[in-house]
């Protein structure tokens, strides 16, 4: 991500963070192909954080969101997705989010679901209860279905669902049958969307760590129903409250060494800032 001169830099970062506001990135991009869109990317989350916005977290979320959803349809995809309105298999078995996403989807509710807001709230605590001690790490064993699924199997938080979410396409209906009937099977997804996704959390990362913030994924049901329950909680974790202490963090954060991590957050953020 280098370039002979922090002008030469600076203008870099300016045409590539208005390309991926416009078309996101290609999944297939190596090297500085994907180093810059995911800078780039970065530094506009950097600049939402620290914005003077109440919910700018969740606003940060969306944001990376939206870049995630463009670089899908700009991307081509390695299979034909089988997946379909109504299907919810997936939607049984745990899911890990960061803190803006948990309060994208949490703001989400609170717009949406107003006329009905104790019965979802009483929904996600029976949840919560349910599901506080599962095993995640055998995410087919012992289904259940996600607070957040309508009556006809459909998801009513679709536009801020996670990245998680967003990127499990599947390309077999009949491998996620088997793999979700608790048979130790891999759900058969599709790559571009799992690998487009890596971009997405990098971003978003790098824009928390740029501004001093925890970057841990929470079990979603748990995380969502305190961020439900208390309208303070976004803005108390903008101010550096662990609002998240009590929920289980994702485990996969662990199989990344440390300074592996740390190498490449710090690499995106010099990028984010036009720095070298």
């Amino acid at each position: 991500m280098t370039t002979t001169t922090r002008q030469e830099r600076r203008a870099k970062l300016k045409a590539e963070m208005a390309k991926t506001a416009k078309s996101g990135m290609q999944a297939d991009a190596e090297g500085d192909a994907w180093w810059w869109p995911v800078a780039a990317e970065a530094r506009h989350l950097i600049d939402i954080f620290r914005g003077n916005g109440a919910n700018r977290a969740s606003a940060a979320a969306l944001h990376a969101h939206g870049f995630y959803d463009r670089a899908t349809k700009a991307s081509k995809p390695d299979g034909q997705p089988a997946c379909a309105k109504g299907c919810s298999l997936c939607c049984t078995c745990p899911v890990t989010a960061n803190a803006p996403e948990i309060f994208a989807v949490a703001n989400h509710v609170r717009r949406t679901r107003g006329k009905d807001w104790n019965a979802v709230l009483e929904k996600m605590r029976v949840a919560d209860r349910d599901t506080r001690y599962r095993d995640m790490s055998q995410p087919h064993v012992a289904p259940y279905p996600c607070p957040m699924l309508g009556p006809q199997g459909e998801c009513t938080v679709y536009e801020a669902r996670p990245s998680a979410c967003r990127a499990l396409v599947s390309s077999s209906l009949q491998g996620c049958q088997q793999a979700f009937s608790g048979k130790p099977v891999p759900v058969p997804r599709l790559n571009m969307w799992w690998s487009l996704r890596a971009a997405h959390v990098y971003a978003l990362e790098a824009a928390m760590a740029a501004n001093n913030l925890p970057t841990y994924h929470y079990a979603f049901i748990h995380a969502l129903r305190i961020a439900l329950e208390d309208e303070t909680a976004e803005q108390r974790w903008l101010n550096g409250e662990d609002v998240f202490a009590s929920v289980v963090r994702d485990r996969e954060e662990a199989k990344e060494p440390a300074q592996d991590r740390e190498a490449r957050l710090a690499k995106l953020i010099a990028g984010a800032m036009a720095q070298e």
